[in-house]
Formats: structure tokens, sequence, C-alpha cells
């Protein structure tokens, strides 16, 4: 069940924080990584997930691909 939880809201969640209110969030957001291999990924994931945020002009798109990375995210862990 926290693994839905995880896989949905999250990303809702993050989406409308951070693309909606504050689109370039992406990069600050990363800073709170402990790992450069994690700071990475997210400024990177966060980049692309404004890309296609400014493509799209919505929000459901990042709010999809967020949670299609948090379920391959989860998926791997449970591994």
């Amino acid at each position: 069940m926290q693994c839905l939880l995880f896989v949905f809201s999250a990303p809702i969640t993050e989406e409308v924080i951070f693309r909606g209110f504050l689109l370039n969030a992406g990069m600050w957001y990363g800073n709170i990584g402990k790992w450069v291999a994690t700071f990475i990924l997210i400024f990177i994931v966060g980049i692309v997930f404004c890309q296609v945020r400014i493509g799209t002009r919505s929000l459901i798109a990042p709010i999809v691909l967020h949670g299609i990375h948090n379920t391959i995210s989860v998926a791997f862990l449970m591994l």
C-alpha cells in the first residue's frame, strides 16, 4: 500500500509544487541529495520534467513521467 502511495501521490504533489509553482526548483530539489550520483540523477530528471512541462504546457505529462520513474525505482528496490 505504501508503494502505491509513493508511486502515485508523490509525483502529483511534487510536480504541482516544483513544476507548477517553482519551475526552476529542479536544481534546488536536487541539492538535497546525499551523494553526487543521486544529485546528478535528480537534477537531470528535474530538468527533463521541466522541459516536458514547458513543452506540453500541462502538469499531466510530468506527473505521469514522475509516476513511471517512481514505479521503476520501487521495482529496482524490491529486487
